[in-house]
């Protein structure tokens, strides 16, 4: 099923698949901004839940017995709850028999999309139900379109200096590079090369997305640690501008689950809560 938000600018659509967006369309011109899943990706706006990209095992630990998820969680396969208010849709799952046997803690898990003029805003709210704390990390995925890749670009607000990861397909141990984020012409064989490019330490807030010159949206996500720009290594038309809370191994490690970097503990009874925005140009 379908979910429908428009206003004088915007018309949003969702599904219960993953509480993901569809499709947003600017009313000025009438483009699709988000990818359409129809090329060598056939996914378009995941959320990762509680884990992003997966342990280097591919399974972990917890009181004495394995688990695994698939990758990117749980959130990004579930069909979710979905309900239609006056301005919002809100979309919601939590924990059954088949999550605890993934990822053994209760969860409750809501988004909610508003249309506030030019602007799609996405708020998250998480809640420990369980009765001990609870490990999660969450991220975004979202893919751009882009017509075509190569005369796209990115630019980084505030600009400045960031710490960039180059990662190893063997497990040798991360290495780090202090570099400059300010403008990215985006390039195939750069994010081939790295297979998906991340930073941290940054101080940007918000990524646009340029065509040809010409700004299509600001993604605006100040909070968020972590910072990814990937997309498929087959020719597509897209670009995912990625903010993590934390990220997947990106070497062999041998560290408790609730260990890992970005790795966040929620007491019982308490609801952890954040925020991006999509802006239209």
């Amino acid at each position: 099923m379908m979910f429908v938000l428009e206003n004088d600018d915007l018309k949003l659509t969702c599904t219960e698949k993953g509480g993901q967006m569809r499709s947003l369309i600017r009313k000025s011109d009438g483009r699709e901004l988000l990818y359409q899943g129809d090329q060598a990706w056939k996914d378009q706006n995941p959320s990762l839940f509680p884990i992003i990209g997966s342990t280097w095992s591919g399974s972990y630990e917890m009181d004495g017995k394995s688990y695994s998820m698939k990758n990117h969680g749980l959130a990004r396969y579930a069909m979710l709850e979905g309900t239609r208010e006056a301005d919002c849709l809100i979309f919601s799952f939590s924990d059954d028999e088949t999550t605890r046997s993934q990822y053994p803690f209760g969860f409750g898990f809501v988004m909610e999309y508003r249309l506030e003029g030019p602007e799609v805003k996405i708020t998250y709210r998480i809640e420990n139900t369980g009765d001990r704390p609870m490990p999660f990390t969450l991220g975004l995925h979202p893919a751009f379109r882009t017509d075509p890749f190569e005369d796209c670009e990115l630019v980084f607000e505030p600009a400045g200096k960031a710490v960039q990861f180059h990662t190893f397909e063997d497990g040798r141990p991360v290495e780090y590079e202090t570099v400059e984020l300010d403008r990215l012409s985006l390039d195939r064989g750069l994010i081939r090369k790295e297979r998906t490019l991340i930073w941290k330490d940054y101080d940007t807030e918000q990524v646009t997305l340029l065509q040809n010159g010409r700004a299509q949206i600001t993604m605006k996500f100040p909070g968020f640690p972590f910072l990814a720009v990937w997309t498929h290594p087959q020719d597509s038309e897209f670009v995912c501008i990625e903010p993590w809370y934390g990220h997947a191994d990106l070497e062999k490690l041998d560290v408790p689950f609730e260990k890992r970097e970005g790795t966040m503990i929620l007491e019982p009874g308490r609801t952890w809560t954040t925020s991006y925005a999509i802006e239209v140009k």
